[in-house]
């Protein structure tokens, strides 16, 4: 498993991209790695404010991706569009060596494509001020269409999560993605939590805790577990099992690196049969 890294593209009010330059004379996306406790928008915006004193709001994902920091060493990068909340007056941390300023079209060379690749993804579709707000007005909002497999993935060992919409892109009514567990494998553990959440089987077999009882969900079949309810899902079959999950209301994603760390330390278990 990887450490999680979490880093935000932030405009200036010249529309310059903000960037950093680290130890390794690389270019870099202000963010840095999860506390203990911390959802990815607290992290992020606790890290813009060490490593620039500058205050954001943290706005929809872009991407996830591995980045070799050094070979043989990884690290799981998720990033964020971000909004300057008050005056821009960037300072320098001891963290790096210097700030730079780039225009979108002029980025430096020692610009990893990880990073570019979400500078260009938040000029491609900016959010709207209403929907970075969570504003109730939807007129704002756009489509996502994906195809298969296609979504930002987060992967956990044994278990992946491909996550298909949330944040500004439902408003955060509700967050909608796809479960994986390889064979015997178990899943998060028993929790419960304020939210509903919604199972469809879309492969495979998956065993579902619910309340006490634990149902064995074909594909096709279908759960939902009011919020405050205990449950939990794992793999007992000899084959990929995967769910659809809706979470309702939303605004599940941005705990997805703390997650993701957490798995990290604590690898999935084998699940009996």
């Amino acid at each position: 498993m990887y450490p999680v890294s979490v880093k935000g593209v932030l405009l200036s009010p010249n529309a310059e991209v903000v960037l950093l330059l680290n130890e390794r004379e690389e270019w870099e996306l202000p963010g840095g790695r999860l506390e203990a406790g911390e959802s990815s928008t607290e992290c992020l915006a606790r890290e813009f404010l060490e490593e620039l004193g500058l205050r954001v709001q943290v706005g929809s994902p872009l991407n996830t991706y591995l980045f070799e920091v050094l070979p043989a060493r990884h690290v799981f990068i998720a990033t964020y569009r971000c909004r300057l909340c008050g005056p821009f007056k960037p300072a320098l941390s001891s963290e790096h060596r210097r700030i730079g300023l780039f225009a979108p079209s002029a980025l430096p060379e020692n610009l990893p494509q990880g990073y570019r690749s979400s500078i260009a993804a938040a000029l491609a579709e900016p959010d709207p001020p209403s929907t970075a707000m969570n504003s109730v007005d939807a007129s704002q909002r756009q489509p996502v269409v994906l195809g298969p497999g296609e979504g930002r993935s987060y992967p956990m060992g044994r278990i992946a999560a491909l996550f298909k919409a949330d944040g500004a892109e439902t408003q955060d009514r509700y967050s909608i993605s796809e479960w994986w567990l390889e064979p015997h494998t178990q899943g998060p553990g028993t929790h419960s939590h304020s939210e509903d959440d919604i199972f469809y089987v879309i492969e495979g077999t998956m065993s579902v805790l619910v309340g006490g009882t634990w149902t064995h969900a074909e594909k096709g079949s279908f759960v939902l577990v009011p919020g405050g309810i205990a449950h939990d899902f794992e793999n007992r079959g000899n084959v990929r099992a995967g769910v659809l999950n809706l979470s309702i209301p939303g605004a599940f994603e941005p705990h997805m690196p703390g997650i993701a760390e957490w798995f990290a330390e604590h690898p999935p278990l084998d699940a009996g049969t």
